[in-house]
């Protein structure tokens, strides 16, 4: 058979057209002969007229070609793809040029870049898998397209084949890689570094995202269903909503990936860094400053443990883009909590001194310290003031002035039995209604209509006493509403001590009494108030504190004198429920007159007046003289 002597004598050697080609591209083993050879294959391919038309024919290199410069020569001339005519074989079938291109689904020709044609032995092959396929591994069918197929029954279903086999598609990402002018290491370096751009933008969003949520206090934990095996609630369902707009973040959903960043412990490692880096910021900024003052203050934790909070207030300039100063700023930075075992003046003394040497402080620079009027932290003697002091005399005591105005109130408040009666009743009520929904509801929905913004009950703060405004100005304002809802609840509700309650509390505020202690203590909060407030800002300091506790002195002294104006806008109120505009009569307390006693007893015998000297005068009395008292240390350092 000619055609099969022909097929051995190709594949056994190279033709002689192409004699020169083959001994350049075969080693040096299998061409001994060879005396003279061109330094490169292109020389001797370009010298050849014969073979210049298809200088990547198959059939003028070897099948296990190792020359890297020849594998870098046939991709640059390209893949051997003639036109025709085509050689026929016995049985009068041939190649096809139809067979260069397949044909998608919609119609459109795709080129196969692979499908080569060896005019010299008319033969197809895989110019991928020829050079850069993995021979021991594969398959007889795809090591024979490596080889050469002259079959042509079945081409169709063998191309298709072949072109989604696992080898032929490994072939073809190093041929791409040769045909690009990159190499592995590059291709792996280019990889990795998608790799870790990839987990970077990740780790941007999730620490951005964390960083959110811890600076407005918000819990990252909640329960919820498990997606990604976590229960990472508020979290995860920020990530989960940025994800349907991010496409960084939404890979990161979709991964099957065991390595996600959202845990909680690695939520936990980033808060730890986050404000690690925050707390190193602003001691850098305290060490800068020239001075600074410290505010330290123990409370107990949930599990009991006592907590040292520490606080540093100091002062930076603000500087324009040119680096000209703007501004003072007055800051007042948190620098964390420290539990503390030794509650003494001298245990609390060494833990600020240990902290501040921690955290590199100088203390030589401070010049201001600030606790509560405990005796441990604010003695004279022997309190945590007097041990600072006594290492460095510049750092002046300061009482907090929001602390002492709260106990102004205190004092005032709890040495007058009846202001103390006045706030139990107002907290009783809170709890009447909120105790109920059906009791609120009513209060809120079934009397006269709610105008925009006006004001409920709200519950008695009971440790900041001028917050206390806001539970007073809503029962001066909803008196009317509050005294309708009691009497429906007297009158029609089925629970003898639902109706019980609502009795007393009527009783209790049907009392012209109650109503002026209404309008006085509105007053005397609204004042204090806004002092209060004013004292909490962090850019106040102490010659404004001082001004502003002088005025609300001046005010509170004013309006002493006033219990004729404030006793008529109680009139108006009580008027609006036909309450009674008198005060109410009480009995006479006498005391036995002793035989040394020149008189008996004498006492107001007229309850307005009563009210007004052991009530109101006592009330306005006690607070001035608070005010002047408590403040005067800190009126002498402004």
């Amino acid at each position: 058979m000619p055609h099969a002597s022909r097929q051995q004598e190709v594949s056994c050697a190279p033709s002689e057209a192409s004699s020169d080609i083959a001994k350049v591209a075969q080693p040096a083993s299998r061409a001994p002969t060879v005396t003279a050879a061109p330094t490169h294959p292109r020389d001797t391919l370009a010298s050849d007229n014969s073979v210049t038309e298809y200088p990547t024919d198959r059939g003028k290199f070897p099948v296990d070609l190792e020359d890297d410069d020849v594998k870098r020569y046939i991709l640059n001339n390209g893949p051997c793809k003639p036109e025709g005519p085509f050689k026929r074989d016995g049985k009068g079938r041939c190649f096809s040029k139809e067979f260069y291109n397949k044909t998608s689904k919609i119609g459109c020709r795709i080129p196969r870049k692979w499908l080569c044609y060896s005019p010299s032995m008319d033969r197809v092959y895989c110019e991928q898998c020829w050079l850069f396929g993995d021979r021991p591994s594969a398959h007889h069918l795809h090591q024979a397209w490596r080889i050469r197929i002259n079959d042509w029954q079945g081409l169709s279903k063998k191309i298709k084949e072949h072109e989604l086999s696992r080898s032929h598609l490994a072939a073809c990402v190093v041929y791409d890689t040769w045909k690009n002018n990159l190499t592995i290491d590059a291709q792996i370096s280019s990889e990795f570094k998608r790799e870790v751009g990839f987990w970077t933008e990740v780790l941007t969003r999730i620490t951005d995202v964390t960083l959110t949520l811890a600076s407005r206090n918000s819990a990252f934990r909640g329960h919820r269903e498990k997606i990604c095996d976590i229960d990472n609630g508020n979290l995860l369902s920020t990530i989960e909503l940025m994800a349907r707009y991010d496409p960084v973040l939404q890979r990161l959903i979709e991964s099957k990936k065991k390595v996600h960043y959202l845990s909680p412990q690695t939520q936990n490692e980033i808060i730890s860094l986050l404000s690690k880096k925050v707390q190193d910021t602003i001691i850098t900024d305290i060490q800068n400053a020239e001075f600074y003052s410290i505010i330290m203050d123990t409370t107990q934790d949930i599990s009991k443990v006592d907590q040292l909070s520490q606080v540093f207030r100091y002062v930076t300039i603000a500087n324009d883009e040119n680096g000209n100063p703007t501004e003072v700023k007055i800051n007042e930075s948190f620098l964390g909590f420290h539990a503390v075992t030794d509650q003494t003046a001298a245990g609390l003394e060494r833990e600020i001194l240990e902290s501040m040497e921690r955290k590199g402080i100088l203390f030589g620079k401070c010049r201001g310290q600030g606790y509560d009027g405990a005796s441990n932290m604010s003695g004279v003697y022997s309190g945590v003031q007097k041990h600072i002091r006594d290492k460095e005399p510049n750092a002046v005591y300061i009482h907090c002035a929001a602390h002492n105005l709260n106990l102004v109130l205190n004092d005032a408040c709890q040495n007058i039995p009846e202001i103390k009666d006045f706030y139990d009743t107002v907290e009783r009520l809170y709890v009447f209604f909120s105790g109920s929904i059906k009791r609120w509801e009513l209060l809120e929905t079934h009397l006269s209509v709610p105008k925009a913004g006006q004001p409920t009950l709200k519950r008695l703060c009971p440790t900041r006493w001028a917050s206390r405004q806001d539970a007073v100005q809503s029962l001066r304002f909803r008196y009317a509403d509050i005294m309708q809802a009691l009497t429906k609840i007297d009158l029609l509700s089925k629970k003898s001590e639902e109706r019980a309650e609502a009795t007393g509390l009527k009783k209790a505020m049907e009392s012209f009494e109650f109503v002026v202690m209404t309008v006085i203590q509105g007053k005397v909060l609204e004042t204090v108030n806004i002092v209060s407030q004013a004292l909490q800002r962090k850019d106040v300091d102490l010659l404004q504190a001082t001004v502003m506790l002088g005025n609300a002195t001046d005010t509170l002294a004013q309006l002493r004198g006033e219990f004729d104006g404030l006793k008529a806008h109680a009139q108006d109120l009580a008027s609006s429920w036909g309450v009674h505009s008198l005060f109410k009569d009480r009995r006479a307390r006498r005391t036995k007159r002793h035989f040394s006693e020149l008189c008996e007893d004498q006492r107001l015998q007229d309850h307005g007046e009563h009210f007004r000297v052991a009530v109101f005068y006592a009330n306005f009395d006690i607070v001035v003289a608070q005010l002047k008292n408590r403040f005067v240390g800190m009126s002498e350092v402004a």
